[in-house]
């Protein structure tokens, strides 16, 4: 029998915060680069690499990833529009 992979442990997933990047139009993917990732987020024709392309091991990339969204929730919801 096939051994199951194990799923990275997620420490407070904000959803609000994710629902409120899609609505904005936040796309975030990681990247794969050797055996680590680099998390690539855009929105519209901007786009960036988190923390100038540091790179992340394949069991924090998901975690930065859900405190990308709520880093970026805190950014648009104190900007002065």
């Amino acid at each position: 029998m096939a051994r199951k992979k194990k799923l990275p442990i997620i420490k407070n997933p904000d959803h609000k915060a994710q629902a409120f990047c899609f609505g904005l139009g936040y796309k975030i993917s990681p990247e794969p680069v050797g055996n680590n990732y680099k998390i690539y987020y855009q929105k519209g024709t901007k786009q960036k690499y988190l923390n100038n392309g540091e790179l992340f091991s394949a069991d924090k990339v998901y975690q930065e990833i859900w405190n990308l969204y709520k880093k970026l929730q805190d950014y648009e919801q104190k900007k002065v529009r």
